[in-house]
């Protein structure tokens, strides 16, 4: 399995980073980035997931940010999933929920700045 990544996507390191780095082609279009991530296991996965997603949706970075709703979606999925305190994962949920009544959930996650934030959640 390992081998096959390995022809399919490039890890690497530049010269001036932590992090490591992903190349890849799918259907003539060259994907790459960083993984964010210093270990190399880790990086690899990144880059799987990212490989991935090029070859099921064909855009790997969006021109649209997110909005917040299909963002909540996501997180509360990962928050249910990942190993945190019940009070964490308390207070994350009454957050999202607290949320649910205003307009800022419906905008994107870009458009959400301090400026705008005082308002919307009066």
């Amino acid at each position: 399995m390992r081998a096959a990544m390995e022809e399919l996507v490039n890890i690497f390191k530049k010269a001036n980073s932590r992090f490591y780095w992903f190349d890849f082609t799918v259907r003539g279009h060259r994907y790459r980035g960083s993984t964010g991530e210093t270990k190399a296991v880790r990086a690899t996965k990144v880059a799987s997931m990212k490989l991935a997603q090029a070859v099921e949706h064909g855009d790997l970075f969006s021109t649209r940010s997110t909005l917040l709703i299909e963002f909540s979606e996501r997180f509360l999925t990962w928050l249910d999933e990942t190993r945190v305190e019940e009070k964490t994962r308390k207070y994350y949920r009454n957050g999202c929920r607290l949320l649910k009544g205003t307009p800022v959930l419906s905008m994107r996650l870009t458009e959400i700045t301090h400026y705008k934030r005082a308002p919307l959640l009066r």
